[in-house]
């Protein structure tokens, strides 16, 4: 038997257990960095979507007529008790679509029909607001601030701008 080469069972046994933690751990960091590649992808979503609309503000802003800007709470139910922003005949707010927790920041590119959305953001959970101050006030303002905060996807975002009118 002294002549015989080859694995004994107990060394066959160690290394397929040493194999099995190298492959586990590699798994292991695999599926965490994973997760966080997804949760950084979803925050990133996110804020591209709220710059966009504030890209899509700060345009419509700079080039309005002098009086053309509002500010107020609409009648409608479906805005969520939060202040709308009115530039000339677009309009921007936070929509309640009926019966859901669903909470979207839509442009309305003509206002008068509110069915003719451009959905910029949804927050399924429902926890989205949005704050806009003029300044000095509304109608007629020379800047305002618009402060876009929530949290989707259990990750929390806070976006604040404020643009200024180019010829006030």
């Amino acid at each position: 038997m002294k002549n015989k080469s080859g694995f004994s069972l107990i060394e066959l046994l160690v290394s397929i257990i040493v194999a099995s933690i190298v492959i586990l751990t590699a798994g292991g960091l695999s599926k965490i960095s994973l997760s966080s590649y997804n949760k950084e992808l979803s925050k990133q979503e996110t804020y591209n979507d709220l710059s966009y609309g504030l890209k899509l503000i700060r345009n419509r802003f700079r080039n309005a007529e002098a009086g053309s800007v509002r500010n107020y709470i609409p009648a409608s139910g479906v805005w969520a008790g939060q202040t709308f922003l009115e530039i000339g005949n677009e309009a921007f707010g936070i929509y309640k679509p009926n019966n859901t927790s669903q909470r979207d920041f839509v442009h309305l590119p003509d206002k008068s029909n509110a069915n003719n959305r451009e959905v910029l953001l949804t927050v399924p959970d429902g926890d989205l607001a949005w704050a806009v101050t003029c300044d000095p006030s509304c109608p007629g303002p020379n800047a305002v601030t618009v402060v876009l905060s929530g949290t989707k996807k259990k990750n929390p975002f806070h976006l604040e701008t404020t643009i200024a009118r180019r010829n006030p």
